[in-house]
């Protein structure tokens, strides 16, 4: 995990692409999240649980807690309600770093996102199709529907027949 820790987020870019990057940074953010939620579970719910009164009873009744039961929440009674209000205190902090951390992902990832399709790269502007006859087909069937659903985004298309033996010339 400390690798992860030390990765160079631009290199990885490069080398891989903006949605490798995405996936490693949120990976790692909720290997962050795990950290935080499970030492503050620890340090809040064991001793919560390790003073409830079922690892006190006698040794036949059924409600007597052994092992690791005792620092779970089978160990608390049913009148226990000061220690039911803890575990619900901190399921809510748990929901709530969960919903902070993603968010906070989700701005992240939008604005390299953003940034991303901002920038002069050449495939943020073709798309590829093939296996169409072009016989039938003209620029203005496909620009139409683009300009349906995302106007002003598409600022032309073009045709071309054989894209592969273009490409070969190209390079």
């Amino acid at each position: 995990i400390t690798s992860l820790v030390r990765i160079d987020f631009q290199q990885l870019e490069d080398a891989l692409g903006l949605d490798v990057l995405l996936l490693v940074r949120f990976l790692i953010s909720k290997a962050k999240l795990f950290f935080v939620v499970s030492l503050m579970c620890s340090c809040i719910l064991i001793p919560t649980f390790y003073t409830g009164m079922n690892k006190d009873r006698a040794e036949g009744d059924p409600r007597r807690t052994i092992g690791l039961q005792r620092i779970s929440i089978v160990n608390l009674d049913a009148e226990a309600s000061w220690q039911y209000w803890a575990v619900l205190l901190v399921q809510v902090l748990v929901a709530l770093c969960t919903f902070l951390s993603l968010y906070s992902d989700y701005e992240d990832f939008t604005a390299s996102r953003q940034r991303y399709l901002a920038s002069s790269n050449p495939s943020n502007f073709s798309v590829l199709v093939d296996n169409i006859s072009l016989e039938r087909l003209s620029g203005s069937m496909f620009f139409k529907p683009c300009q349906e659903f995302c106007p002003n985004d598409v600022p032309q298309i073009y045709l071309v027949p054989d894209y592969r033996e273009t490409s070969r010339q190209m390079r």
